[in-house]
């Protein structure tokens, strides 16, 4: 529909002509260039806004052969009335770039309509007839979009995108379309074919992780975050958004709206965020809540498939065992990571790929409401049902096997005391257990997981001598299998901690150990500008004792740390090897 402009005077349309190449806006259609000439007068006083509007349309401004002009009619308008909600630079910049690979890559036109939804998603703010509603909705939109459309950009061009079918790729737009935050930086990870095969597993060599296929029924990654995206979450699970989506994430703070406010590690979520959500929205968006819980829980599982290192961490539960072995599945098979957590998001259970024994894969009824910890809603379903799996076959004394499942609690020992001074939240087991059957459960879990045997190889059986081929047993492992990790146990402390061996050093003297840490890469908050860590691995290089055995972080984004291989012996606890 054409924009009138005779209320406009002469001499200041002239004006804004001016502003155009004169090339370009000569091809434009007749409503395009009064939508222009009566938007470029609104905002002649605006310079950020006449400059979004030149890169735009101007081709010697942006890209030479000039994709906007080539864009249709509908596609034209849909943009500018974008650029027109936001009209700053660091949006408007990018239409050009997604025009140009529209064009460039020539997508059939289902894919082309999507992409235009998605380069357009804020627009759909216009459909809500309540006028504060309406503004949410389009600041909740516009906060991400230049990332969006940046990744919109970088998706259209990739390989594992381009050879996708159609249907498919219509697909992958509709994930985009729903993912915000961390998610948008690491989504094209998951598009990208030139990603090194790993040698322990025949499951990545040469196949797109979008389109990997996962180990139980071949689905691929892209099924298991689309059916998230079409289905509906179990009612019992409560979500909230986690550092990474309210302004502390390990991307370094961008807020993924302004509607979630802030909160630390034991605070609830604000009064702003529940009114944001309770508010009853219309038209296609149907009720914005359920869109952007979506939008929080796509951002932390792409983010965990797409850098299972970086962004999968235990926090402030005692799940390293857990943790350590969905890393290592995220690692290895990210669409059976993807299936678990959307079984559990969607209907409360799942089952492991190679379990024999019928016990369901299930988190205890605490695990669904929020905790204090800073885990993501798939981290705390999927480890609190990995550790409920791993305990739910022990022999108790002075319970019946129909109780066992329910010996994991998520949160337990609320209380201040001598051992909790702060009175904080912990997960925990009921009862004692038999160190032989842990042993024996330990290996069921890993089968259960993976389809591959193991055994638990003990440093120090029992509480009697030691077992001098534990190490041994470790770089045997290491050696024939470079590159594939041994999960160990350790005394850490007054306590305990388990993880991930990577390799160990070959320096004569000074043999080190190199780990993954299930505490995951450094946090990353700003305090006035000024960056801080907490949690995590910690910094680059930095040496630490405080909590544990002298060690020192190699990696501050992917949590890999090491310690000296005396130090590794003196705490050793035993080493799970492949039989």
């Amino acid at each position: 529909m054409s924009i009138p402009t005779s209320e406009i005077p002469q001499e200041r349309q002239d004006h804004a002509r001016t502003l155009l190449d004169a090339s370009a806006y000569g091809r434009m259609p007749g409503p395009i260039q009064d939508r222009l000439v009566r938007t470029l007068d609104r905002a002649r006083d605006s310079a950020p806004t006449v400059e979004a509007y030149q890169i735009l349309v101007n081709p010697n401004r942006a890209l030479p052969n000039a994709p906007f002009s080539r864009l249709n009619e509908d596609e034209q308008s849909k943009i500018l009335d974008v650029v027109a909600l936001r009209p700053v630079l660091r949006h408007s910049m990018w239409y050009p770039f997604v025009a140009e690979a529209i064009l460039e890559t020539s997508p059939p036109a289902a894919v082309r309509a999507k992409a235009i939804d998605v380069a357009c998603l804020p627009l759909r703010s216009a459909e809500i007839n309540d006028r504060e509603d309406r503004l949410s909705a389009r600041a909740y939109y516009l906060e991400d979009h230049q990332e969006r459309l940046v990744t919109l950009d970088g998706a259209l061009r990739a390989n594992g995108f381009t050879s996708a079918s159609s249907e498919d790729r219509v697909r992958v737009l509709e994930v985009l379309e729903l993912v915000g935050g961390t998610g948008l930086i690491v989504f094209n990870m998951l598009l990208d074919q030139g990603r090194p095969a790993d040698a322990w597993t025949r499951l990545r060599a040469g196949v797109a992780d979008m389109f990997q296929r996962d180990l139980r029924d071949s689905t691929t990654l892209l099924d298991q975050l689309h059916r998230l995206v079409g289905g509906t979450i179990d009612s019992r699970v409560e979500i909230r958004p986690t550092h990474r989506a309210a302004g502390t994430h390990r991307e370094g703070g961008r807020r993924v709206a302004n509607q979630y406010g802030r909160w630390g590690r034991d605070e609830n979520v604000t009064g702003q965020w529940v009114a944001f959500r309770q508010r009853s929205l219309v038209g296609d968006l149907a009720n914005l809540g359920t869109l952007v819980d979506k939008a929080v829980v796509l951002d932390s599982l792409v983010a965990e498939v797409a850098m299972p290192s970086r962004h999968i961490n235990q926090d402030n539960r005692g799940t390293c065992e857990a943790t350590t072995f969905l890393h290592r599945l995220a690692q290895y098979c990210p669409p059976e990571y993807a299936r678990l957590a959307v079984d559990l998001l969607l209907t409360g259970t799942s089952n492991l790929a190679h379990a024999t024994d019928g016990r369901p894969f299930q988190p205890p009824e605490d695990a669904f409401p929020s905790d204090d910890s800073n885990r993501s809603v798939t981290e705390r379903l999927t480890q609190s049902a990995t550790m409920r799996y791993w305990r739910s076959g022990f022999s108790l004394r002075g319970r019946r096997a129909a109780e066992r499942d329910d010996l994991y609690r998520n949160v337990r020992n609320e209380r201040r005391d001598a051992t909790n001074p702060t009175g904080g939240q912990r997960d925990g087991f009921l009862g004692r257990f038999n160190w032989r059957q842990d042993d024996r459960d330990g290996e069921a879990m890993v089968r259960a997981m993976f389809g591959i045997d193991h055994q638990i190889v003990r440093a120090r059986p029992h509480v009697h001598g030691q077992n001098a081929q534990a190490m041994p047993s470790l770089r045997q492992a290491l050696a024939a299998s470079p590159g594939r990790p041994v999960f160990v146990a350790v005394e850490w402390g007054t306590g305990g901690h388990a993880f991930d061996v990577l390799q160990i050093t070959d320096d004569p003297e000074h043999p080190r150990v190199v780990y993954w840490n299930p505490w995951g890469g450094a946090m990353i908050a700003y305090l006035d500008g000024v960056p801080i860590t907490y949690g995590g691995a910690g910094w680059t290089g930095q040496v630490d004792t405080g909590d544990g055995p002298t060690r020192r972080t190699e990696d501050q984004d992917a949590g890999v740390q090491s310690m000296s291989m005396a130090t590794f012996r003196r705490i050793l606890k035993w080493v799970m090897v492949q039989r």
